[in-house]
């Protein structure tokens, strides 16, 4: 058994409130959420396939499956700004994967593809359409 943190008898209350120990449960890490940093690593490890699986991203790491997935939707959104604000607290990761996932998908789709696709693709929406509603917003 071990012996108590205290050497002042029971009845004797103390003054001091101050915590001994940091909870490992503990939210912040710095200035940034710990799961959010936990699911951000373990989806980098996933994307540079260092593991095979999320399920094993997320052990690794000591996060779950269903943040490292929101959270590899971030990476493929290459939305940094919305990252930095998960990190902070901001908004959780699941709301702000679900508002990235369109963008996500984009980005990776074409990330992914060839130059001959991004040809095809201007030729299918048509390169006024993709001017339009793609160029001129992006840079006013």
């Amino acid at each position: 058994m071990h012996a108590p943190c205290s050497t002042a008898p029971d009845s004797v209350k103390t003054q001091s409130h101050k915590r001994r120990h940091r909870s490992p449960k503990r939210l912040y890490r710095g200035c940034q959420r710990a799961a959010a940093i936990r699911a951000l690593t373990a989806a980098r490890l996933y994307l540079t396939d260092a593991v095979k699986t999320m399920e094993q991203a997320a052990v690794a790491c000591g996060s779950n499956r269903a943040y490292v997935a929101a959270m590899v939707i971030l990476v493929h959104a290459e939305n940094t700004t919305l990252i930095a604000r998960v990190l902070s607290g901001c908004i959780g990761i699941v709301e702000a994967a679900q508002d990235a996932k369109r963008v996500a998908g984009l980005v990776h789709a074409y990330r992914q593809a060839y130059a001959a696709d991004h040809l095809a693709f201007a030729k299918a929406i048509g390169p006024e359409t993709l001017f339009d509603h793609v160029v001129v917003p992006a840079v006013a």
